[in-house]
């Protein structure tokens, strides 16, 4: 188990007939494109349920578009939450794009350029909104999940990442991190072996001045092994509250024990 905390600071394939001739299946053009993002809790809400996705999709013939935010875990959907996105883009100034409404089990909002509706600050295009940060607020103006707006493609796309962690004292583990790229989520687990059996150990990650700051606690069981899960598919934050681990490309991270004066067990660096 663990619990965050706040930190301190193929195109064809050829096939054959049955008297040889070459056939090329072709795929069907594309027309229309689109992506998803996980929407993630703020740091402060780690061990609460809220979760929910903004999703694009733009048709290629026309350019009509679509913007819709679904939000979950909001108990029986009663509290009042609006969307609010970023404008100008890079200001870090938030305008409220309007209420979500509430349906069985969470809340919705559609914005349909077919159905006449305009595209925020009248953009010519969803393109226009790419990258801006979004989030969905309380009627008292409480921050309950964050994100931001995604570039449409065609394809899903998948990284993968797995590496071995430099270990201390016996211990030995590795860091494995998964993006669906079309689908906006980031997976990530550490896991660690030949800990420490029953103590909680601090995972730290540097906060991009060279300080190392405790970010989640991991609990050891009591067979040396412990593993901390993030998915931002369930609105799981990712450290300092970053949109995307390219945030946190290649800053050290560290896991610990508090109560051995800080004794590193495991070493390494995001991707």
């Amino acid at each position: 188990m663990s619990r965050f905390v706040s930190p301190a600071f193929c195109g064809g394939t050829l096939l054959t007939t049955l008297v040889g001739l070459p056939l090329v299946a072709t795929a069907k053009p594309a027309t229309s494109e689109g992506a998803s993002f996980s929407l993630m809790r703020p740091v402060s809400l780690s061990g609460e349920k809220d979760r929910g996705t903004i999703d694009v999709r733009r048709r290629l013939d026309d350019g009509r578009s679509r913007i819709r935010v679904i939000v979950k875990g909001q108990g029986d959907g009663a509290s009042a939450l609006s969307l609010f996105m970023e404008e100008p883009a890079q200001s870090g100034t938030l305008v409220d794009i309007g209420p979500l409404s509430p349906t069985d089990g969470g809340h919705r909002l559609k914005i349909d350029t077919k159905k006449g509706d305009s595209l925020p600050f009248g953009a010519a295009s969803i393109v226009d909104l790419v990258g801006r940060r979004v989030e969905v607020r309380r009627g008292d103006g409480s921050v309950r999940l964050v994100g931001a707006v995604p570039a449409p493609v065609k394809k899903e796309s998948v990284d993968h990442d797995k590496q071995s962690l430099d270990g201390f004292s016996g211990s030995k583990g590795g860091l494995h991190v998964v993006e669906r790229h079309k689908h906006g989520s980031t997976f990530m687990t550490l896991h660690g072996g030949g800990l420490p059996a029953g103590s909680d150990l601090a995972f730290q990650v540097d906060d991009g001045a060279g300080k190392l700051i405790t970010v989640a606690m991991v609990e050891v069981g009591e067979n040396g092994k412990a593993k901390l899960k993030v998915d931002t598919k369930k609105g799981d934050p990712l450290p300092f509250g970053v949109l995307s681990l390219e945030a946190l490309a290649g800053r050290p991270i560290e896991l610990c024990d508090p109560g051995q004066d800080g004794l590193v067990l495991l070493a390494g660096a995001f991707p």
